[in-house]
């Protein structure tokens, strides 16, 4: 196998690290698509590459060789790799698998737990606590001793942030993150990023609501500060995140997005599409060759 065909894949890893920084400088909406984007396509070019690798080290097993023949690729060297590089392919993919399935059944309990939830729901609890659940239309689920603890105007900060999380699907972007990152681990950063920049997102939406960034503010440290034991679900929760960086961000100013920065965000986001369709080419090649289609 030449070196020629990992090329695009560090590519979209260079990219994807280049695109860990550009949150700093945009909204947190713009953030977590363009995070979820770039963890898209370095899933995709990864579980491409070691299909590839998969295919290329067992084809090269005689047995396997003289069922499916062999020849070269027209530009990029032979397609060959060791069996036993093939076989920790195959190994991993199936690790990835394995992970992603249990992040999806995970997911999939932790909803059946919780129930179908609509409009809002008080809870009969000594624990201060809000979060919203996700479904067909949703809901937010708060617990009356949280309800105490706050002033009318604050319940109101507490319901606009969790409405953000339904209304902007919020949940789709951090399971969509968190599948990739449980089969590729060295996804994870990114995946808790992402979980940072949905509470993010959802306070400058409840700010727009209610009018007032400090407010905000002061109502998300003031619910962080309540005694509160582990957070009960998988569920978005107002209290998610870190709440310092949160409350950093809402006293101070947006960034603006500028034309420069849209232009380079569009250039990388460019050049990681092109090493992913590079990737993809590879191994469409492989298997043409391979195959003798």
């Amino acid at each position: 196998m030449s070196i020629h065909a990992l090329i695009p894949f560090f590519l979209v890893l260079a990219c994807a690290g280049i695109a860990w920084f550009l949150p700093r400088f945009v909204e947190p909406s713009v953030g977590v698509v363009i995070l979820t984007v770039f963890v898209m396509i370095a899933t995709l070019a990864t579980v491409a590459l070691l299909l590839q690798i998969s295919g290329a080290g067992i084809s090269e097993v005689p047995v396997v060789s003289d069922a499916i023949g062999w020849c070269r690729a027209l530009s990029w060297g032979d397609h060959g790799a060791p069996p036993i590089l093939g076989a920790a392919a195959v190994l991993t993919l199936g690790f990835v698998s394995i992970r992603v399935g249990r992040y999806v059944r995970k997911v999939f309990h932790n909803k059946r737990e919780l129930g179908a939830v609509d409009g809002i729901e008080i809870l009969a609890s000594d624990e201060p606590i809000a979060f919203a659940v996700p479904g067909r239309r949703g809901g937010v689920v708060i617990s009356d001793s949280l309800l105490s603890l706050l002033r009318r105007d604050e319940q109101r900060v507490v319901v606009a942030h969790e409405n953000a999380h339904l209304r902007h699907r919020h949940h789709l972007y951090i399971h969509l993150v968190g599948a990739c990152a449980a089969g590729l681990p060295f996804l994870k950063p990114f995946s808790k990023r992402v979980n940072y920049l949905t509470e993010r997102w959802a306070d400058e939406v409840a700010a727009e609501r209610i009018g007032s960034r400090e407010f905000v503010a002061d109502t998300i440290a003031r619910v962080a500060l309540l005694p509160s034991s582990h957070v009960r679900s998988a569920a978005l929760s107002i209290g998610g995140g870190n709440v310092v960086h949160r409350f950093e961000a809402l006293v101070s100013p947006l960034p603006a997005l500028t034309t420069g920065l849209t232009v380079f965000a569009c250039s990388v986001v460019t050049v990681a599409v092109l090493g992913l369709t590079l990737q993809l080419h590879h191994l469409i090649d492989f298997f043409t060759h391979a195959g003798h289609l």
